[in-house]
């Protein structure tokens, strides 16, 4: 079953208006994925996506609604029809693949959803999140092997899928995916101050 949300990044409640400042709305789309974790039980994970549109809290409503209030002191028939487009986007998104026999998943549906919405060129290249997701499969299976030819323990791929976390919520938090050609000193310096 389908079901989008739109949340705020900072609700502030509590906060007298004029003390708040604006925050990013986040999109939570459910959408039936899940992983098992280590221990076997199911975890359900939506994708969470920020819309890139911010907002004080002061103007929104959460639920039901979860669209700007009905206010004269700010635009919210554009803010709230951006967000209606962001909904109908990723809910054909997610149609689509599935129609076209892909197995959407949180980062299938970012990459997809960037595209969409201009924030990210199609050109082929691989990005750091897909690189790190290759190196920690064939770690896993033992396609890939240290220098003296031995598996990669569980340990190293465990540091490894931590990395890759932060790696995905890194770019949750900039809303754009990381080429390998963008890794600088400028990346690290941005990537260590945040995790």
């Amino acid at each position: 079953m389908e079901n989008v949300i739109f949340k705020l990044k900072e609700p502030q409640t509590g906060v007298p208006k004029n003390n708040q400042e604006k925050t990013l709305v986040y999109l939570f789309f459910h959408f039936g994925f899940y992983e098992y974790l280590n221990n076997g039980i199911k975890r359900y994970k939506p994708l969470k996506y920020s819309t890139g549109l911010k907002i004080l809290p002061y103007y929104w409503n959460d639920k039901p609604i979860y669209r700007a209030k009905q206010t004269k002191n700010f635009a919210y028939e554009n803010f709230n029809t951006t967000l209606n487009n962001i909904e109908n986007a990723i809910i054909n998104l997610h149609r689509k693949l599935k129609n076209d026999g892909i197995i959407p998943t949180p980062e299938i549906l970012r990459h997809e959803l960037n595209i969409l919405l201009g924030k990210v060129v199609q050109t082929g290249k691989m990005n750091l999140v897909s690189f790190a997701d290759i190196i920690i499969n064939e770690s896993t299976n033992g396609t890939r092997l240290t220098k003296k030819g031995k598996r990669i323990s569980p340990l190293t791929i465990k540091g490894y899928t931590t990395t890759l976390n932060h790696l995905k919520k890194y770019q949750e938090e900039i809303n754009k995916e990381v080429d390998l050609d963008s890794i600088d000193l400028k990346f690290y310096k941005k990537f260590i101050h945040l995790y």
